[in-house]
């Protein structure tokens, strides 16, 4: 498939696939009141290095060694215990994450949790059993360097993204999904016809299509004026007020044509302005085989709804039968078909 057919198959289906990703953005925020909420709370540590000993290697290391205090043992029973109601140590290390701050010698503390004061009240703890432990046990000072709150937890926060962003989130994948199964599936999908499908089929078929019933007036009159031609029904639901319809607005720009039962001798008996139809004219093969009796240049009609692959074996059936088709047109929307 060329990449000018595959635009032209998301063209066809545009609406369709805007409706779609609009659908799948507004699931998207949907899924914001299913799923449940967590909170997230942020604090600063900062790394007091000794005094005269301002060293930004120390500093670095010293941010590496203190994050990973978070998973000590102790630190993580210290601030289990301190929390209020009390948390196991297992819980806290699932719900507290350090990690370097942004500024040199930063401790960032990060808690998720379902609860927005226990997301700040373990926040906090956990701040203040690093400091309180550092500075009482030598050993866990890195080159005598010291912890001490730079800015606390004051706040807690809903997590995730907000909804805007959840919604362009799921606006944008559904486009990308949608459109691609538009662009590769439209040819193997049997849709019902529309405008949009109608045009897409004739550029598939290299005919020419009319969706619009002005412009399809103004062909089958500019097409009179040369030469007889033959009107095919693409099914039963095409009725003779249909053809009546527009044989009387193709009068009105002018060409008056001559509406005539098929005939034997057609081809060789029609003048400009002549339209024979196959009897029965419902799209079958005997309406098919009546048209290649006729032996003029073909147009179809088809109604709205009827499915694509009805007028796709219409069209190989005709050619079958050597018939050449000139174009497709559509039943004015005033008509709609059962099919």
């Amino acid at each position: 498939m060329e990449v000018g057919d595959f635009v032209r198959n998301v063209r066809v289906h545009i609406r369709g696939v805007l409706v779609g990703s609009i659908i799948s953005g507004l699931l998207a925020i949907g899924v914001t009141f299913i799923l449940p909420q967590s909170f997230t709370t942020s604090s600063t540590l900062r790394v007091v290095p000794p005094e005269g000993q301002l060293n930004p290697d120390l500093l670095t290391t010293a941010v590496d060694w203190y994050v990973a205090l978070g998973d000590v043992p102790s630190v993580l029973q210290a601030a289990a215990t301190g929390t209020s109601p009390s948390m196991s140590p297992t819980e806290v290390r699932d719900d507290v994450q350090l990690k370097a701050g942004g500024g040199p010698g930063e401790v960032v503390i990060e808690v998720r949790t379902a609860n927005e004061e226990q997301a700040l009240d373990l926040n906090n703890v956990m701040a203040e059993v690093l400091v309180k432990l550092v500075a009482a046990d030598p050993t866990l000072q890195l080159g005598q360097t010291q912890l001490a709150q730079l800015v606390p937890a004051e706040s807690a926060s809903p997590s995730g993204s907000g909804r805007a962003t959840l919604f362009v989130t799921g606006f944008l994948v559904g486009f990308v999904l949608l459109a691609t199964g538009a662009g590769l599936l439209h040819r193997y999908i049997n849709w019902r016809l529309s405008p949009r499908v109608l045009r897409s089929l004739g550029h598939e078929q290299g005919i020419r299509s009319y969706g619009d019933e002005p412009a399809f007036v103004v062909f089958l009159a500019t097409m009179a004026r040369t030469a007889g031609q033959c009107w095919v029904a693409a099914g039963p639901s095409v009725t003779a007020s249909d053809w009546n319809l527009l044989a009387q607005k193709v009068n009105e720009l002018g060409e008056q044509l001559t509406m005539h039962g098929e005939s034997a001798h057609a081809a060789a008996s029609a003048s400009p302005g002549d339209v024979f139809q196959p009897t029965p004219n419902d799209g079958s093969p005997r309406a098919v085989a009546a048209a290649g009796v006729v032996g003029l240049p073909c147009v179809v009609m088809v109604p709205r709804k009827i499915r694509i692959s009805r007028v796709r074996g219409l069209l190989q059936q005709l050619r079958d039968a050597d018939v050449s088709v000139m174009a497709l047109g559509m039943v004015p929307q005033s008509r709609k078909a059962a099919t």
